[in-house]
């Protein structure tokens, strides 16, 4: 009870940093296009970082809570390697956050056409690492239901041959399982934003060159 009570707040705790998070990079990209006519360094600077704090944060929050999806599911075969695979594409991910963040970039712009100093952020030299981050997703997204689909399956064929009490167990095991192929298929959906944001940046910087 004690065991199953703690992997309900870790879910619970995972979604919560995650909403909240994206609160604050929302609230933060409001205040990028919301400074004064004449926006300074230090405001610039802290907005971003703050945005691209609240993006990091979703994002390592987001595959935490996959990861811990499939570690909820116990007693199955290669458990084990589940573990060590999910561990280590979670360190790249968190490796590749930290040069990701570093080389963020803000500066200030003078638009004389409206006299106007506007904040410019820099979305070119960190896209190496951001767009690694987000390959390493993918391979979480990738993953886990690779791994879901053969529990379910294997599930499914033992279930073929166990009582009818044990049949309606494993019926709400399928519905939980559906229930998280479809959250799956929204963090697939939120990483191709990621990759669309990047395709929108990469040719606009290269015309700028």
């Amino acid at each position: 009870m004690l065991y199953k009570a703690r992997q309900t707040n870790t879910s619970n705790i995972l979604k919560i940093i995650f909403n909240f998070a994206q609160i604050v990079r929302s609230e933060a990209n409001l205040g990028l296009y919301m400074t004064s006519k004449k926006a300074t360094y230090t405001q610039c600077d802290a907005l971003l970082r703050t945005i691209i704090v609240g993006n990091i944060i979703t994002r390592l929050s987001l595959s935490a809570f996959l990861i811990w999806r499939l570690r909820q599911i116990r007693n199955v075969h290669n458990f084990g390697s589940d573990k060590w695979i999910s561990i280590i594409l979670f360190s790249i991910k968190i490796a590749l956050s930290i040069p990701y963040f570093i080389f963020q970039r803000a500066s200030t712009e003078y638009v004389p056409d409206v006299d106007l100093v506007g904040c410019f952020v820099d979305s070119f030299t960190p896209i190496p690492y951001g767009a690694s981050g987000i390959a390493v997703e993918f391979l979480i997204d990738i993953f886990i239901p690779f791994r879901l689909v053969q529990i379910l399956i294997n599930a499914n064929k033992n279930a073929a041959q166990v009582s009818t009490n044990i049949k309606s167990k494993r019926s709400l095991f399928t519905a939980v399982m559906y229930w998280n192929f479809l959250r799956l298929f929204v963090s697939f959906v939120f990483h191709s934003l990621a990759v669309l944001d990047m395709i929108y940046v990469l040719p606009e910087k290269l015309q700028v060159k």
